[in-house]
């Protein structure tokens, strides 16, 4: 098949493409605007007004390191828009497959459709990044901007990342065609290694950090984090769907069936969720410290660690918030994929409520266990390696405030992010409606 023939079969106008399109460029622009913007503070920058956060070497790190975590949840949103499988497209393969296409030749096309959109998201990451000096770096008052007039570093930066990102994504287009992008394999011996290998990586990388406060050390902890995360949210959510199943009422049946038929879907997203609150726990921690004014340096500068704190928080925040829309996404291609299914349990008196509660149940069982153990990790399990390693632990009630903030703001971030659960689904309403039409009865 001639490079433009596999193009011009890889376009398409339906409404659902286009949309799919738009979600993987967003998602690639944003990946991209936080790339150039962690290399800008990487390169470092003495430019009047910044705040000191980026300007400060012993501070850079941090700042980096909370741009790269939040590329994180936008992969992971890329990789969910990339396996979403439109109906429309769906058909349109299904009909070149009838046509004789090879899967290989299928495969082309997915790529091409995907490396189309990555492009696409490669060259806006330039204008995303435009607005974001515009909001956090012209706006704000001298003192407190965070990003730097961009230059032609950046420009460099950029043109070298359209065909990075591009064949990044044509990669990951083809790939999750040839594995079908549909469900996956339960954990098994594989995930087990790496969920060891990733806490090990955390206790023996954060015992050196304390010992010598290596960056190094504290950097090969986030990547044991990240390790053990992306391990353990697939256990999670299976671990979630037992729980439910041993509900008595049908529509926490229902969900634990659907959580159980594809965890590592869902796993994905609880492991987003999870270092989210392991930073909410390690900040809550960081917050008692500082508002402890027995500290003198916590009174001589309150605002200044106060800012940082906020500043954490909004990343974390902005990285739950896109992790919980991929796991929206995900259900709303649940919803597309299993109309019939859905039709037919409508029959024996599955209602549009009904199922608004296994949706909303099957949401809940993903986002509320896996911030609230992230956080008892980043508050108690953090705060007790790093006492273990300094040889001093401290007294009971010490330990009290942290342990009890730590629980604070596991409380709260599961109890936000039930309440976003719950909007999602009523503002899934309509495509809930019309799964279960009796129409889709007939759906082949």
């Amino acid at each position: 098949m001639k490079v433009t023939t596999t193009i011009r079969l890889a376009r398409s106008a339906a409404d659902a493409e286009r949309r799919r399109t738009a979600i993987i460029a967003g998602s690639i622009a944003l990946a991209g605007q936080l790339l150039l913007f962690a290399l800008h503070v990487a390169r470092g920058s003495s430019a009047d007004g910044l705040v000191s956060y980026v300007t400060e070497d012993d501070l850079q790190l941090g700042v980096i390191v909370g741009a790269l975590l939040l590329i994180v949840p936008v992969l992971a949103l890329t990789v969910q828009a990339l396996r979403t499988a439109s109906v429309a497209r769906d058909q349109r393969l299904a009909a070149l497959r009838l046509a004789g296409a090879t899967p290989g030749q299928l495969r082309a096309i997915a790529a091409a459709q995907a490396g189309w959109a990555a492009a696409l998201g490669a060259v806006l990451a330039a204008p995303a990044y435009l607005v974001f000096w515009i909001a956090a770096g012209v706006l704000p008052p001298s003192g407190a901007r965070l990003v730097a007039v961009p230059d032609a570093a950046d420009v460099v930066t950029w043109l070298a990342l359209i065909p990075v990102l591009t064949v990044c994504g044509t990669g990951a287009g083809a790939l999750l065609r040839e594995r079908g992008g549909g469900t996956s394999a339960r954990p098994g011996a594989a995930n087990a290694a790496a969920l060891i290998a990733g806490a090990l990586l955390v206790v023996v990388s954060m015992a050196s950090y304390v010992d010598s406060e290596s960056n190094v050390g504290l950097l090969i902890a986030i990547v044991g984090l990240l390790v053990f995360a992306f391990a353990a949210g697939p256990r999670l959510v299976l671990a979630a769907a037992r729980a439910l199943e041993r509900r008595p009422d049908t529509e926490s049946l229902l969900a634990a069936r659907r959580l159980r038929a594809d965890p590592r879907t869902a796993g994905r997203v609880a492991a987003v969720l999870m270092v989210c609150g392991v930073a909410l726990g390690f900040q809550a921690l960081y917050a008692y410290e500082t508002l402890n004014f027995e500290y003198e340096w916590a009174a001589q500068d309150l605002g200044f660690y106060v800012g940082g704190l906020g500043l954490s928080v909004a990343v974390v925040v902005a990285g739950a918030a896109v992790a919980v829309f991929s796991l929206v996404l995900n259900a709303i291609e649940h919803l597309v994929a299993a109309r019939r299914p859905l039709a037919t349990l409508a029959v024996f008196g599955l209602d549009e409520r009904g199922l608004g509660r296994v949706l909303v149940r099957q949401l809940l069982a993903t986002v509320v266990p896996a911030v609230a153990l992230g956080a008892a990790l980043g508050n108690v399990v953090l705060f007790s390696l790093i006492s273990v390693a300094i040889g001093a632990w401290p007294p009971a009630d010490e330990l009290l405030g942290p342990a009890l903030l730590g629980l604070a703001a596991a409380v709260v971030a599961a109890l936000l992010l039930a309440l976003v659960a719950r909007l999602a689904v009523r503002l899934l309403r309509p495509l809930v409606r019309a799964a279960i039409a009796p129409e889709n009865l007939r759906a082949a």
